[in-house]
């Protein structure tokens, strides 16, 4: 019984650190948010994320986002002396490497917006997925659906002619 409590409290903590990762914002033009301010990205829903900084709350919705780009961070490593002990963890432990994300948006007033945050590969890469799964049922929502045939719908509206009760969900 121990062992599962105990189990149960390291898994639940592991994913509590792993949902809030630190992210850093280093430039864009969104209000409120200081150049550098550390803060974390959170995945509430599958339609937006929020970026928790120190200066505001930043939304940005999936559907919204027009560009990302993605870079490998550089990352500095400086020589220290060998007297210096306190800093051989430095030269024993590789450095993660970091990547840039520049995600371009509109807000709700329909101004472009950009934000840079720097983040590990891990949130990077689902950031491009939530982004890449939202486009891909944007674009499918606007093609044709094999009911319009069959079903008179507000969607098909103009193809068919007369009169006729509109289909609905109740």
């Amino acid at each position: 019984m121990r062992f599962f409590s105990l189990a149960f409290i390291t898994l639940a903590a592991g994913i509590a650190v792993a949902a809030d990762r630190p992210v850093t914002y280093l430039e864009g033009n969104v209000e409120g948010l200081a150049v550098n301010a550390t803060g974390t990205l959170q995945f509430k829903d599958s339609k937006a994320m929020v970026l928790h900084a120190k200066g505001a709350d930043v939304v940005v919705p999936y559907a919204a986002v027009s560009k990302i780009d993605r870079k490998t961070a550089p990352v500095l490593t400086e020589k220290d002396p060998l007297y210096k002990v306190w800093t051989i963890h430095k030269r024993l432990l590789i450095a993660t490497p970091l990547e840039l994300l520049t995600v371009a948006y509109s807000d709700r007033a329909g101004a472009s917006k950009s934000v840079t945050i720097e983040m590990d590969k891990a949130a990077a890469d689902r950031v491009q997925a939530q982004v890449k799964q939202v486009t891909d049922k944007l674009e499918a929502n606007k093609g044709n659906w094999w009911g319009d045939s069959v079903w008179k719908t507000a969607r098909n509206k103009d193809q068919w002619a007369g009169s006729g009760v509109i289909a609905s969900r109740e």
